[in-house]
């Protein structure tokens, strides 16, 4: 999760772009509490990001991955 947040913020616009669907401020958000806050963590919390969010993201970046290599061919 952590390299995710880094990768939002480091593509910060251009997925916000890409990928408008997608809760972009509280990816780079969980980054902070990661990085800073990580003592007070809740497990379950982070289980419940693992097991309900990320399969949803993976999805929705591989779909838009594909219609830019799509678009990307078509020049």
């Amino acid at each position: 999760m952590l390299r995710i947040s880094e990768a939002a913020k480091k593509l910060e616009g251009v997925v916000d772009l890409i990928l408008p669907d997608q809760p972009w401020m509280q990816i780079r958000a969980v980054g902070n509490v990661l990085r800073h806050d990580y003592d007070e963590i809740d497990p379950a919390v982070i289980w419940q990001i693992v097991t309900t969010h990320l399969s949803p993201l993976e999805r929705a970046v591989e779909t838009a991955l594909t219609k830019l290599r799509t678009e990307k061919d078509a020049l």
